[in-house]
């Protein structure tokens, strides 16, 4: 029975994400949100400069985010100018695809939600939490774009492509303290005895 529940449920993800991909492709294409617009302004400078003057702590957090929003939509430029609209068929493109618009919606919601919490006590428990599923989700952004770039490319065009990659991927300066934000995260657990974010 458990592996009968295993098997739907992972079913179930599968199809969520041909949806997602299904949906962002015809959204893009369709012009229904403004990809085209966001993916010429990008192409330049994938860290556009953002103004955080009360969340000056977060800087490479949002760099992070930018670079993730970027590469997704380098991705997505990429593989239609590949494939074309017969990119809803390539699954093996489309599944990476769809688990970086999940992790950066992850991340973006996250960021945007910790930044409209009033200053104080929640706030400051709210802030290793969201660093650490901040660098979850970019090291997923990260893991599924370059797994679409090494599979879309080849020989001098995938060095090239990579090394573009790896060269605003180094101007994020980030370098994500998991184990840091674990333990302070643990440490509030144990403090509290009980779960803190309701």
């Amino acid at each position: 029975r458990d592996e009968r529940i295993n098997r739907i449920f992972e079913g179930t993800n599968e199809i969520n994400r041909l949806i997602i991909s299904g949906t962002l492709l015809k959204k893009a294409i369709v012009e229904e949100i403004p990809i085209r617009d966001m993916i010429a302004q990008r192409t330049e400078n994938w860290l556009p400069d953002l103004t955080l003057s009360f969340e000056t702590e977060l800087i490479p957090e949002s760099k992070a985010v930018e670079f993730s929003r970027s590469f997704l939509l380098f991705c997505l430029h990429e593989a239609i100018l590949k494939y074309g609209q017969d990119l809803k068929n390539k699954q093996w493109i489309i599944e990476p695809l769809s688990n970086m618009v999940i992790a950066l919606a992850i991340m973006d919601t996250g960021f945007k939600r910790y930044i409209q919490i009033f200053p104080g006590e929640h706030k400051d428990r709210t802030f290793d939490v969201l660093k650490l599923s901040i660098a979850d989700q970019f090291e997923e952004c990260h893991k599924n774009g370059m797994d679409i770039v090494n599979a879309i490319f080849i020989g001098e065009k995938l060095i090239e492509k990579t090394e573009l990659v790896n060269e605003w991927y180094a101007k994020t300066d980030y370098i994500p303290k998991r184990i840091e934000s674990q333990k302070r995260i643990a440490n509030t657990l144990y403090e509290l005895n009980k779960y803190y974010l309701d």
